[in-house]
């Protein structure tokens, strides 16, 4: 237990005849944050971590430090430090040496004081030179000579009033050996010079980035025509919409058109992730891409890629109904839905991905987040009637979903099979 102190009131101090001198003398000041500590040490002993940090603290009591420690009070941080004590010889302990004794004097007063502030020399005599303890420099030596009486005295002729060992015409001589690099002459860049438009041309910038009211019903007619066609291919069959895109081919021209422009708006598109996936797979795979468009998978990859389509409009694409493509049985090892599953008949489109997937070949579907339930376990068990069996699936994108099914076996009957059926994109009438 801490042991209380008593502080005892000091006598009066007696003056001239007996009389007191100026009354009661200065009390010690007194921390009243101790009487606390004391009256808690009485019911609770703490340990010697927090006695200490608590002495440091509040009391600012110098804790007693071991044998080979010692206390210093520490101004910027306002507590108690603990520092090596330094016993004699711990300079040659650490392998200080000094070359004369004004060194190792000057050595001691640093010590004293704080090594964190900068020294300033204060030089009595400016032409007193700073004493060096380094190599010899040519353009220095000594230049007082020995006199007869043993002293030595200073050269004037080759000395220089405040610097009196330095050698001018040495020092010249080493200057004019040096090489001397020129700086590199680097003309000024002139300011860029400030086009001041005319009145007329400002105009004419101006009506430029205006579109013409025949250009925005141009670009309204051809979205209005996109969302068309987009409706029409949902909720009709796939034959239905190969037809129609035979008789007119502009059909098709004008409806990539309006997908192109509704693609270049979406934060990612599902096609770049299908195109990794397939750069990953080996260089045999064989793939057929369904609904392919202007046919960017078979020249994005080197893989055999079989593009088809309701229209041809690039090199390569086949112009064929997805339900039956012209391909024989068990030829493909990857077939591609990328927002291809556009019809009524989905059903057939699986069957023939069926048909002309070999065994544990796989199905890639990419499809919009809104046409997929939220519920999708009937979505994969209609799958399974077809003889696929979920492999992979991710559905935390934002606006995508996609899903891999491999393939296990054939289905076992047309007539039994379920009929898939996806919510169509359907817009708002204007």
């Amino acid at each position: 237990m801490w042991k209380r102190q008593q502080n005892k009131q000091p006598p009066f101090k007696a003056g001239k005849n007996g009389a007191p001198s100026g009354g009661i003398s200065k009390r010690k000041k007194v921390n009243p944050q101790r009487f606390k500590i004391q009256a808690l040490g009485k019911i609770w002993t703490p340990p010697p971590a927090v006695k200490e940090k608590i002495l440091n603290d509040i009391l600012k009591i110098p804790y007693k430090a071991p044998e080979n420690m010692q206390n210093k009070w520490d101004k910027n941080n306002k507590k108690w430090k603990k520092e090596p004590r330094k016993e004699p010889g711990h300079l040659l302990k650490q392998g200080i040496k000094f070359s004369s004794q004004e060194e190792f004097t000057s050595h001691l007063k640093s010590e004293k004081k704080n090594k964190n502030v900068d020294k300033k020399r204060k030089l009595e005599d400016v032409s007193s030179p700073p004493p060096h303890t380094g190599a010899l420099n040519p353009a220095f030596n000594d230049s007082m000579q020995d006199t007869p009486n043993g002293k030595k005295e200073e050269d004037i002729s080759t000395t220089d009033s405040v610097h009196h060992r330095l050698k001018k015409d040495k020092l010249k001589e080493l200057l004019a050996s040096t090489p001397v690099n020129k700086p590199i002459e680097i003309e000024p860049l002139e300011p860029p010079v400030p086009i001041k438009l005319t009145i007329k041309e400002k105009r004419k910038r101006k009506e430029a980035r205006k579109k013409t009211i025949f250009d925005v019903a141009k670009e309204r007619l051809s979205t209005a025509r996109f969302r068309y066609l987009n409706e029409l291919m949902y909720t009709q069959t796939s034959a239905q919409s190969f037809k129609m895109f035979q008789e007119d081919s502009s059909l098709f021209e004008a409806y990539m058109e309006g997908y192109k422009k509704a693609a270049g708006a979406w934060t990612k598109d599902p096609l770049d992730v299908i195109i990794a996936y397939v750069k990953k797979t080996p260089k045999t795979t064989v793939v057929a891409d369904m609904g392919c468009g202007d046919a960017r998978l078979a020249r994005s990859v080197k893989r055999t890629v079989h593009s088809f389509d309701i229209a041809s409009t690039a090199p390569g694409v086949v112009q064929c109904d997805m339900s039956n493509v012209p391909l024989p049985n068990e030829s493909v090892d990857l077939v591609v839905f990328c927002l291809a599953l556009m019809g009524t008949n989905i059903k057939d489109f699986l069957l023939e991905a069926s048909r002309i997937l070999k065994e544990e070949g796989i199905i890639k579907i990419a499809e919009l987040e809104s046409r997929i339930p939220k519920n999708d376990l009937d979505f994969i068990k209609s799958f399974g009637r077809f003889g696929f069996k979920l492999k992979w699936k991710n559905t935390k994108e934002r606006f995508f979903v996609y899903y891999d099914f491999i393939k296990e076996r054939e289905p076992n009957s047309r007539n039994n099979l379920p009929h898939i059926e996806l919510k169509p994109c359907l817009y708002k009438k204007r």
